[in-house]
């Protein structure tokens, strides 16, 4: 897909809600057309539940101007122990690296802007997940992605201070996928993850891709 090319040239807009709609959209026309067989009890592909969570009350995605590309900011006073989100019918799930490259290329094919399958790939990650499929490639097809770790803040710190100083200030937990203020977060503040409480870092080989 040369997304190294593609995500340096220039700055990768915030998605619309519209072009996730038509994403997922397109994800369902693309489960019906799926003959990829079923793995026990689970297809190749499927939605992580049928919740619906607008997490807009919560956070409002933003673009940084540097080289950390979009983040996410509180759209209010958060108090700690409140959720910010969680997986939905927006959260995507592949048990198999065949399902998920297919889902990938069939995408390049539908839309007109090839940035946006690299997108994906950025927001995608492996996950442990509890029984029968020990890993799987999830995705969210909303906001919620573009939630930046902790030390991806630090490693973009202008001093020394500014590094020692920054923390997660969100904690996800659970093959569900809650996550809430680990703390008090102010209005405007930057919402930032530690991937650690969901990303299994070295299984994509795992998943097959």
């Amino acid at each position: 897909f040369a997304c190294d090319k593609l995500l340096y040239a220039s700055e990768r807009p915030i998605w619309s809600e519209q072009l996730f709609r038509d994403t997922r959209d397109f994800y369902h026309e693309f489960v019906e057309d799926d003959d990829t067989p079923i793995t026990g009890l689970f297809r190749s592909t499927y939605q992580a539940n049928e919740d619906v969570y607008d997490m807009s009350q919560n956070a409002v995605p933003y673009l940084s101007g540097g080289e950390k590309g979009r983040g996410l900011k509180a759209a209010r006073d958060i108090k700690e122990g409140d959720v910010i989100f969680k997986s939905t019918n927006n959260t995507i799930i592949f048990n198999d690296g065949h399902t998920m490259r297919k889902f990938l290329f069939a995408m390049n094919g539908r839309f007109s802007d090839p940035g946006m399958v690299c997108d994906i790939l950025i927001w995608a990650w492996v996950q442990d997940m509890e029984g029968e499929i020990p890993f799987a490639g999830v995705v969210d097809l909303d906001n919620g992605n573009l939630l930046n770790d902790y030390a991806l803040e630090a490693y973009y710190g202008d001093s020394q201070e500014k590094i020692q100083n920054y923390s997660a200030n969100i904690r996800c937990n659970g093959t569900a996928l809650n996550c809430y203020a680990s703390k008090d977060i102010a209005m405007g503040e930057e919402l930032l993850g530690n991937y650690a409480d969901f990303v299994s870092h070295y299984s994509w080989t795992s998943l097959g891709l």
